[in-house]
């Protein structure tokens, strides 16, 4: 069988089992939307406007019409009961870092939901009179002109507006501008988060994630004055999970990977007990990241389908906790080809869509925290986790290891990819590292289990954030191996 017929196997097989997916879902939707209005017919009710019924989500956060130049928001009523004070959970684990090598057990302590008027779904188109296009980039012989780029935002928004926000204006949204994409966003809707390893814990405000609207707009408004526009502007559309909604649709999971044994030794099957740093909570963290990316991406897919009417050509999965460095161009392989012209390895468009990219730190034994590539593989590396997870387990393979999020990522996720015909490339000089709450940042992010070109000094690290932010940041003081020693107070 060829590459292309693989491709197109596969993609019918999806199309197939999301249609059975949207068939069983939405008469539970519609059934739990006349049940709960007739309990309190204020839950209809959005954020900022009442949208028709002909706009209700499932709780997957499916996109509706586009049309509009101006912000919406829908509020499921089914989300908006849970999203209630007295309706919280008991209990929810707190969040370090969804799977990432080392992360230890956090207290589980209750933690305060969002307020009640953060919409499940916001969406709106940039209110530019056009977009720009790709005539200054680099000549393109395979892909068309017309390129189809979409940039998804997933996890826990932490610093969002002090530390993250101004790195995505610099590093992706300006650097993508001429491409015109459009951005998706889910997020969990937390104001808290407990202390655990490497984060001391604080406060946050999911609401700072809506920022994003007004800096895509700006970004767009100078770029218009620059080049030369088009006729269409990108969209922008947020979904987001409480905990409530979240251990809703994957408690099940969770038990199960937490409880089922291994028949054969009795040890647990999926849990990878082989690593010592592993606690019950990491593992709820990885499913708590697998399942935004997951919602992100179909949130995407639905909007592709229904309203745009096109593919994307290309795809970039990033966090929406992380500070980001360096440029990511969505259609680049690397940034910077060191002044030779000649070198056709780096500063180089993918003019055949074919590769993935990855960045070249925290390889434990890859790094699993991002991506961007071509439509196709992105969708693997975004939607077949749950799946692929099974065919692990039921294969035995590398027992004790086999939810280990980057050994998973290694041996099961990219190599499908591969399989497609998709190539992986690392891009050398890609730096990012993670935020925690109150402003702070764990900067050896990208000199660690690697190394990002340009930032093998710590002080480079710190220079560009100071860059980034306009003001002066520095290196938190702590105990000798005390965490704290890793973190930068901005």
């Amino acid at each position: 069988m060829s590459l292309q017929e693989k491709r197109t196997l596969w993609s019918r097989q999806e199309q197939t089992t999301r249609f059975c997916k949207i068939k069983i879902l939405l008469p539970l939707v519609i059934l739990g939307y006349v049940i709960s209005t007739t309990i309190n017919p204020s839950l209809g009710v959005s954020y900022q406007q009442v949208i028709s019924m002909d706009s209700l989500m499932s709780t997957t956060a499916l996109v509706g019409s586009s049309s509009s130049s101006t912000a919406h928001s829908i509020s499921n009523p089914i989300h908006s009961w849970l999203t209630t004070t007295e309706n919280r959970p008991p209990t929810v684990e707190d969040e370090d870092d969804e799977g990432d090598e080392g992360d230890e057990d956090n207290n589980n302590k209750v933690v305060e939901e969002a307020a009640t008027e953060i919409p499940l779904y916001r969406e709106s188109s940039v209110k530019t009179e056009a977009a720009a296009t790709i005539s200054d980039h680099t000549t393109i012989t395979t892909i068309s002109d017309d390129l189809q780029c979409a940039i998804c935002f997933f996890g826990l928004p932490r610093s969002y507006k002090e530390l993250v926000l101004p790195s995505i204006i610099k590093h992706v949204l300006e650097p993508n501008a001429k491409y015109n994409c459009d951005i998706f966003v889910h997020f969990y809707a937390r104001n808290k988060e407990l202390k655990g390893r490497l984060n001391p814990g604080g406060e946050m405000d999911p609401k700072e994630i809506y920022a994003l609207e007004g800096a895509v707009q700006q970004v767009m408004a100078a770029t218009n004055s620059t080049t030369t526009p088009s006729s269409t502007s990108p969209a922008i559309i947020f979904s987001n999970d409480t905990e409530r909604t979240f251990f809703d649709l994957r408690r099940k999971q969770i038990d199960k990977y937490l409880k089922t044994k291994d028949k054969t030794n009795s040890k647990k099957l999926y849990f990878p007990w082989k690593q010592k740093t592993w606690k019950r909570s990491s593992l709820v963290n990885l499913i708590r990241q697998w399942h935004s990316i997951e919602t992100v991406f179909g949130l995407m897919e639905h909007y592709m389908t229904t309203v745009k009417n096109k593919n994307y050509t290309r795809v970039a999965m990033l966090r929406n906790d992380a500070m980001y460095l360096s440029p990511i161009d969505i259609l680049k392989l690397d940034n910077d080809n060191g002044g030779d012209k000649n070198d056709q390895q780096h500063n180089v468009d993918d003019v055949n869509n074919e590769h993935f990219v990855i960045a070249p730190f925290a390889n434990y034994p890859v790094n699993d925290r991002m991506i961007y590539g071509p439509y196709e593989a992105i969708k693997i590396w975004a939607t077949q986790r749950f799946n692929l997870v099974e065919t692990r387990a039921q294969n035995k393979a590398n027992r004790g290891m086999v939810m280990h999020s980057e050994t998973f990522m290694q041996q099961s996720i990219l190599p499908a990819m591969e399989d497609l015909g998709y190539k992986q490339h690392v891009h050398p000089g890609l730096c990012f590292i993670r935020t925690r709450p109150d402003s702070k940042a764990l900067y050896n992010d990208c000199r660690t289990q690697g190394m990002a070109k340009g930032f093998e000094k710590k002080s480079a690290v710190i220079s560009e954030i100071n860059n980034i932010l306009g003001r002066s940041c520095e290196p938190a003081v702590g105990k000798k191996g005390n965490s704290a020693n890793l973190l930068i107070q901005c």
